[in-house]
Order: C-alpha cells, then sequence, then structure tokens
C-alpha cells in the first residue's frame, strides 16, 4: 500500500486554491510584466541617455588639456632654449592655475635627459619629494630640473608658496627617473605630430590615479627632441560619475577595452594595494561581485546591453565604447538593480497576491467543510487498512457513504479481510507483516547496493557446547541471540540469519538509510554491552562467559530474495560479505571484540571513535587491507556510548604509532606503542607492535615491503 502523500480532503481543497491562484496570478502576472516591460523599456533609454552624457562631459573634460599640451610643445618647437631653461616655470604654473584637474606639467628632452616638471602640491600633503621631506607650511608649487647631461647628473627640488617664492631646496639623494627609458616618451618620439594618451596610472607623487597626454617637440629639421606632457588625476571625473542620476542603487564607471579600471564614483576601488605598490585593479575584481560579474560577461561575451542575475537580484547592464576620435579605448558602464525601476511594481503585484490570498483563505473554509463530509467514509476505510497491514483484523466494518464507488471499496476491503483472517491461520503473522511492510515483491532475484554488514561469533562455543549442560546452554544461547537482535533492530538493521552460534545481519536494505554505516557501529557498540551485562547475570548464577567477536564492513554487494520457487530468503551475497566474516576472525588474531574495516571508519568516523590494529591480508583477497578497532562514540554519536578522555587519548596514540609504523620508524614506533600500553597495560596490540617493531629494526624488511600482515586462516 502507498504510503504518505496528501488525502482525499486536501486534494480537494488544493484543486481549489490552484483554481484561484491560476486566475489571480494569470492577471497578477500579465499586469506587472507588461508594465515591467514598459519602464525597463523607458530604463534603457535613461541609461543611455547618462552614458552618452557622461561620454561627453568626460571629452569635454580631457580634451582642453591634450590641446594646451600641444600648444606648449609647439612653444617648445619654435623656442628650444626657452623650453630647456628654468625660465619657462612661470609658463608652466600659469597652466597649472589654468587647469586645477592638472597633477603636473613638464618638458622633457632626450639630449641629455633634461626634464623639467611643475606640480601642484596638495594641502594635506604633509611630505613630498624624492627625500621625503616634511613640507614647509604654505608649500603651494613644487619646481623639479633633472638634467644628465652635466658633468655631475643632479635631481633639483623648489618648493614654492602662491606667490611664487621659495620657500625650501633640495637635491634628490639618488637618481632614479629617466625619461629617456620610459615607455611612453620612446613612443611620443616615434609618432611625430600625434597626440599620444598614456594607459591610466597611479602617479608615484600622490598615489593617485591619473593619466597623461604627451606631444613630441620637433627641432627645426623636424627630428622629434622631446615631448610636452601632463599628469591628469581622474578625481574630479570620478567624483562627477558619482553625481551622476543612475538610480537609487546603481553605479557609473569607466574602464578601458581590457578591463582595467580608468574612473569610479569611490575611487578608492581602482585602487588596489599590491605588497607595498599601488596599482589599478580591474573592473572584473571588484569587490561588488554583481559590478564584477556584468563586467567580466561584457569582457568575454562583448555584449553591450543585457540583464543578469546575481544573488537573487536582477540587474540592468550598460557597457558603451567612448567614439572612435576620443584616442582612447575606454567604455563607459552603467549598472542599476532592476528594482530601483520597477520597485513600485513588485508592491503593488504584492498587494495583489495578498489580496488573492485572503480570498483563498476564506474560500478554503468552505471548501474544506464540503470536503470532509465527502471524505469521512474514505478516512475511515483507510484506518481500517492501517488495522489490516499491522494484522489487526478483530471487529467489524461499517461505512455509510451516499458514493457508489466508496460503497464499492468499502465492500472489496470486507473480503479481503476475511481472507486475511483465514490466511493468518497458515502463514505466520511476523513474516506477513514484514512482507507487507517493506513493500519488496516476493520474487527471485536482487539488486546491487551499498551496504553494511556484520558477523557475531562465540569464541569457543563448540568446547563449551561439550562441557555445559545442554538446557542451560540453549537458554544462554537464545539470551545472547536476543540482546544482539535487540541491538539490530534498535538501530534499523536487518538480521539475515543465524548461523549456529553466529549471527549476521546488515543495515541499508530493504529500507534504504543514509547512516548505515554508523547503525551499524551502533548496534555493535550497543550488542557488546548487552552482552556485557548478560555475563555478569550469568557469572552471578554461577554460569560461563560468552566472549563474542563482532565484524564491521560495508561494500557493494547483492541484496534480494535467494533460493527455490517454493522456499525463499532475503539475504545478501558478494565479496563484501566474505570480509565482513574474515573481519570477525581477525579479532582472535589482536585480541579485540569488534573490528571493522576501512569502510566502515572512513563512513563513521566523524561519529564513531576507531583505532588502527593492522594492515592484513585477509584470506581471499590479494592486496592488504587496514582494520580497526571500534571503541566508542564521539562528536553527535549516541550520548551513552561516548568515549572518555583516557579513551581518545588511547586512539590518538594509537594512530600515531601505526603511522610511524607504517613509514618504518621502528624506534618512534615502539615508543609511541609503549604510551598505548601506558594507557591500557593490558592490551595484546600495543605489546604484539613493540615486539615486531624489534624484531623489523633488527632485521629490516626489504624496500617493497608494504607493511601488510598475511591472515592464513580464519
Amino acid at each position: 500500500m502507498a504510503k504518505g502523500g496528501p488525502s482525499l480532503r486536501v486534494h480537494l481543497t488544493t484543486v481549489f486554491v490552484i483554481l484561484i491562484t491560476v486566475i489571480v496570478g494569470s492577471i497578477a502576472y500579465f499586469t506587472y510584466y507588461r508594465n515591467t516591460d514598459a519602464v525597463l523599456e523607458l530604463a534603457d533609454r535613461f541609461i543611455r541617455r547618462t552614458s552618452a552624457s557622461a561620454i561627453q562631459r568626460t571629452e569635454s573634460h580631457l580634451k582642453p588639456l591634450a590641446a594646451a599640451v600641444r600648444h606648449l610643445a609647439t612653444l617648445a618647437s619654435d623656442h628650444p632654449r626657452t623650453a630647456r631653461d628654468e625660465s619657462i616655470f612661470p609658463t608652466l604654473i600659469s597652466f597649472l592655475d589654468t587647469y586645477p584637474q592638472l597633477q603636473s606639467i613638464y618638458f622633457a628632452f632626450n639630449d641629455g635627459g633634461r626634464f623639467l616638471q611643475a606640480f601642484q602640491l596638495p594641502a594635506v600633503v604633509d611630505r613630498y619629494g624624492p627625500n621625503n621631506s616634511k613640507m614647509p607650511d604654505n608649500v603651494h608649487y613644487v619646481l623639479r630640473t633633472l638634467d644628465y647631461g652635466l658633468a655631475e647628473p643632479k635631481d633639483h627640488w623648489r618648493y614654492l608658496d602662491a606667490d611664487q617664492k621659495v620657500l625650501m631646496e633640495e637635491d634628490a639623494f639618488r637618481l632614479f627617473y629617466d625619461v629617456r627609458k620610459r615607455g611612453w616618451f620612446k613612443t611620443v618620439l616615434q609618432r611625430p605630430n600625434t597626440l599620444y594618451w598614456t594607459d591610466v596610472v597611479v602617479f608615484t607623487s600622490s598615489q593617485l590615479p591619473g593619466i597623461a597626454p604627451a606631444y613630441p617637440i620637433h627641432d627645426k629639421e623636424g627630428n622629434a627632441i622631446g615631448a610636452a606632457a601632463a599628469n591628469i588625476t581622474l578625481e574630479s571625473l570620478s567624483a562627477f560619475l558619482g553625481k551622476l542620476d543612475v538610480g537609487k542603487n546603481g553605479v557609473a564607471f569607466i574602464m578601458d577595452a581590457n578591463g582595467g579600471m580608468v574612473a569610479h564614483p569611490n575611487v578608492n576601488k581602482i585602487l588596489k594595494q599590491d605588497g607595498r605598490k599601488v596599482k589599478m585593479a580591474r573592473a572584473d575584481d571588484l569587490a561588488d561581485e554583481w559590478v564584477a560579474d556584468a563586467a567580466t560577461r561584457y569582457l568575454k561575451s562583448g555584449e553591450t546591453k543585457f540583464v543578469f542575475n546575481e544573488r537573487g537580484r536582477e540587474f540592468l547592464a550598460s557597457f558603451t565604447p567612448f567614439p572612435a576620435d576620443f584616442e582612447k579605448d575606454w567604455v563607459m558602464a552603467v549598472i542599476v538593480p532592476v528594482d530601483d525601476f520597477v520597485g513600485r511594481l513588485k508592491i503593488t503585484n504584492r498587494n495583489i497576491l495578498f489580496l488573492a490570498i485572503l480570498i483563498t483563505i476564506l474560500g478554503m473554509g468552505l471548501v474544506s467543510t464540503y470536503a470532509g463530509w465527502v471524505t469521512r467514509p474514505v478516512r475511515k476505510l483507510e484506518s481500517e487498512i492501517k488495522r489490516i497491514q499491522e494484522f489487526d483484523l478483530g471487529g467489524d466494518l461499517d461505512v455509510r457513504a451516499g458514493t457508489r464507488e466508496i460503497l464499492a471499496l468499502a465492500e472489496a476491503v470486507k473480503t479481503m479481510k476475511a481472507a486475511l483472517q483465514t490466511f493468518g491461520r497458515v502463514v505466520p503473522k511476523t513474516l506477513v507483516r514484514e512482507i507487507v511492510s517493506t513493500g519488496q515483491p516476493v520474487e527471485l532475484g536482487g539488486q546491487s547496493r551499498f551496504l553494511t554488514i556484520m558477523f557475531t561469533d562465540i569464541q569457543s562455543f563448540s568446547a563449551m557446547a561439550e562441557r555445559e549442560p545442554t538446557r542451560q546452554l540453549m537458554q544462554h544461547l537464545s539470551e545472547h541471540f536476543q540482546a544482539i537482535t535487540s541491538a539490530v533492530n534498535a538501530n534499523q538493521g536487518t538480521i539475515d540469519k543465524f548461523i549456529g552460534d553466529s549471527v549476521m545481519a546488515f543495515w541499508g536494505a530493504p529500507v534504504w538509510q543514509e547512516d548505515h554505516v554508523y547503525n551499524g557501529c551502533l548496534s555493535a557498540l550497543m550488542a557488546k554491552r548487552g552482552l556485557d551485562e548478560l555475563n555478569a547475570q550469568w557469572e552471578s548464577e554461577g554460569g560461563r562467559r560468552f566472549h563474542v567477536r563482532f565484524g564491521l564492513h560495508a561494500d557493494a554487494v547483492l541484496v534480494g530474495n535467494v533460493g527455490a520457487k517454493e522456499r525463499l530468503s532475503y539475504s545478501v551475497l558478494g565479496d563484501g560479505v566474505n570480509v565482513a566474516s574474515r573481519l570477525e576472525g581477525v579479532n582472535k588474531v589482536y585480541g579485540t571484540q569488534i573490528c571493522a574495516s576501512h569502510a566502515v571508519y572512513k563512513e563513521a568516523g566523524e561519529r564513531c571513535l576507531f583505532r588502527p590494529l593492522d594492515m592484513v591480508a585477509v584470506q581471499g583477497r590479494r592486496g592488504g587491507i587496514i582494520v580497526y578497532e571500534l571503541l566508542a562514540t564521539i562528536g553527535n554519536g549516541h550520548p551513552d556510548y561516548l568515549a572518555d578522555e583516557q579513551l581518545r587519548s588511547f586512539s590518538e596514540k594509537s594512530f600515531d604509532a601505526f603511522y610511524a609504523y607504517q613509514e618504518r620508524r621502528w624506534d618512534d614506533a615502539a615508543t609511541l606503542y609503549r604510551e598505548v600500553q601506558a594507557i591500557r597495560p593490558d592490551d595484546p596490540v600495543a605489546a604484539m607492535f613493540v615486539e615486531r617493531c624489534r624484531v623489523l629494526k633488527a632485521d629490516p624488511p626489504p624496500a617493497d615491503w608494504s607493511g601488510v600482515y598475511a591472515l592464513k586462516s580464519k
């Protein structure tokens, strides 16, 4: 019988809810998306106008400066001596006063590397210059003269107030700047009569981003002998971008064609610390993920306009290249959250949905009342079928309904109940109940599943059977089986079979369990404690103890119904079953009680405490496997079986010792195993490995030794 699922009453109510939801939702959808399309179309126009305005403003900001540099270069070409002389500084200062966005303006000559530069010094600067000197009060201009053509090259700096009065002079301790080695200067000399714009850089003097227009200076023969240039900070451009109306949460910025940042409303976002240096950031590497994602998509696809989603929010992105005659491959980017434009529409839509929910709730009360009247006999039939499933076949079935189909169903249930009453007198009820509850078809065949298998065995049971009275032994054996069965059932396990004094059980079938490995480990711990209590009881009554060994392994095996058509058994088959059986026998070699494979340790190691025993080659396997002893639970494992600090220390030192042994560090391993013995003096594993380390140190194994200990038999 199918399990779960909504009731018929819920189905009827759901149909009503769906009907109302579809009607109201369709109206809301149509209204919202039609209006959204209109708003987004207006938003697209707005963004295009904003981008065009920003580009025009940027051109108006930079082109006059380019014209000024051209003018200075022409002046220097007509009067080269004047341009090389310090008497040109007042002219350069006048340019600084005329264009406050200039950070500096300068002449550079190839002959002798002569370099004359005038700066405007910001009022907030406390130290400046090549020697990072403390500035006098009221410094307004800085003049620099650098000449490699002198007998002793010199880099001379002068600091002036607003009236061009010299306040301080100094020479650089060392010469580090030679314009003739700069890439921009070489480029300008190779491009006669052409204005050259440098890439955006961070100026060393101010640590602010900027660009520089440069124009060649020619001699009378038309040869390029130098250049006039100016450093332009982009602070004012960034400030302008911050004033653009791009929605409540939108952003506008400028980047180059390769993704390098040029200008941003927040200047700090376009600078990136690289060790002691400050360099320009990339648009696709900004801290704002939605901005970086938009830039990445543009750089990869070349799309100039698109809508994208970032963490559940939609954004409009527009990337507009600057005109071709601008001479720089810049792109104006505008990115705006869609909610900035359609936020009010969403509020209206939510109100419509709220109204729909209110109508639905009111209608649900009426529909639910009607559905309850219709489904009352169905619920009664459902309750009766559940009782039948549990093999509770007593009582009569009395169903009254006005529906023909329900009456027919009630008659069929009565017939089935009578048939099962007869069937229950022939087949054990427990077996039938298991078949019904699992829903597994009773037929030959199976499937491959990753399961946990456990084998148990009583040590020296055959010898015990010869000495103990049969009645008492059978009573103790039954109690022993009951303790193991209770532990397995408590953790959703399946008893496969009893084999003499042994038990075979598995977890993960017929009903799949995500934590079947942990359930198997917990069952072993519970069974061990239950058997310890039984042993104590038997000893108090004068009986003998059962020393039970457990083997746990997790592997892919075949599970299903095996046998003949007349007699079936639900069981597991495969190599994993053999390994679990062998692991039970491994306990005999190491004096342990619960031996587990590496697969069990790997799957349950976060909730169970293990210690490594050895790498062994069990019979039937070519390669070695690491086997472990299961000790207790840890973390969020069962609180009744949690390990104490001493047991945790015992496990940790066992791991350290085993790793040292595997790495052939015999002395370290022996020392660590002695520490294990100090915690548990009677531990046979530690004593075994101390002796093994002594032997291996005296007679080292060959180079291809794998550390595998061969077990000849179970």
